[in-house]
């Protein structure tokens, strides 16, 4: 009797026993966050170019307009540097005229920062303000630049180091659809980010972005200056500039060597007839309140321009 009542105990005991580990094994593990989608690092023994292609391929499952370009050979290095480009319409990060990012911002903002550090870790990024051709130089470029230090404090707050984080306010001088439209004019009213090993091949991708002359004013045909900002709250708009680019000149407008412009030989000042110089008219007052035609007024507070 004792032997089988020690038999009938062991029994029991492997039967719960098998019951306990079946039901561990069987267990649903906790669901993962949506995001951040992976968190596994990448190969390290990847070639680092090879990974820029991947964190292009990874952010474009979710912000379409991304592409992989690249920078001159010498630029950072003896290879050609590639360069992650990502296009943002405005309404994704901002609403019409304002620079603080939207509330659902959070989910490009944190894609970008979260890819960025775990596949590039230590690259440079670059942050590029772009406008319609509505309203002044002056404000359009005002908007830019608080629009690109709250995209940069936004990306450092997610862990990118400021040290690696730029801006350029572009402006209404790299257009890529028509401003007579409500349709091209919304096109162009966006946020560029581009993405490599060094800042000096972001700015060779933006000063190479040459559009075409017939989506710029006459006026506004040719190399551009623009400044190149970091982080710095005691500066203007919270930013200290870096370093100054020249926006390209569409191609066909480039501007020619003084030699060549010249059509005549000049004559002796001596020998020229008196010419009468008129003043020049006054600029035509600019009306800093014009509104978009496709942006209605806000009926519970003053317009905004835009």
């Amino acid at each position: 009797m004792p032997t089988q009542t020690t038999a009938a105990a062991l029994t029991a005991w492997l039967i719960m026993t098998a019951v306990a580990l079946l039901a561990a094994g069987c267990a649903v593990p906790p669901a993962s966050p949506a995001y951040p989608r992976q968190t596994e690092a990448p190969p390290s023994d990847g070639p680092a170019d090879a990974r820029f292609a991947g964190l292009a391929s990874q952010i474009a499952t979710d912000i379409p307009g991304t592409e992989l370009v690249s920078a001159a050979p010498g630029t950072c290095g003896p290879a050609a540097a590639p360069v992650v480009r990502l296009v943002v319409p405005e309404r994704v990060l901002f609403a019409t005229a304002s620079d603080q990012p939207r509330p659902d911002a959070g989910t490009a903002l944190d894609d970008i920062a979260t890819l960025t550090a775990r596949d590039v870790p230590g690259a440079a990024l670059t942050v590029l303000g772009h406008t319609d051709s509505v309203g002044s130089d002056a404000y359009n470029m005002g908007l830019s630049k608080r629009r690109a230090v709250a995209v940069l404090q936004a990306l450092a707050s997610r862990g990118l180091d400021p040290n690696h984080l730029s801006a350029v306010a572009i402006g209404k001088r790299q257009p890529i659809a028509d401003n007579a439209t409500p349709e091209g004019r919304a096109l162009n009213r966006r946020v560029e980010f581009l993405v490599s090993r060094c800042l000096a091949a972001n700015l060779a991708v933006v000063a190479g972005v040459a559009r075409s002359r017939t989506l710029l004013a006459p006026d506004e045909a040719s190399n551009h200056p623009v400044e190149v900002l970091r982080l710095d709250p005691a500066g203007a708009y919270g930013m200290a500039p870096l370093t100054t680019v020249f926006l390209r000149s569409p191609e066909g407008n480039q501007p020619q060597p003084a030699a060549m412009q010249a059509s005549a030989p000049a004559q002796p000042a001596a020998k020229l007839p008196p010419v009468a110089v008129a003043r020049p008219l006054p600029a035509p007052h600019y009306q800093p309140r014009t509104l978009s035609p496709e942006v209605q007024r806000n009926p519970l507070g003053p317009a905004v321009p835009f």
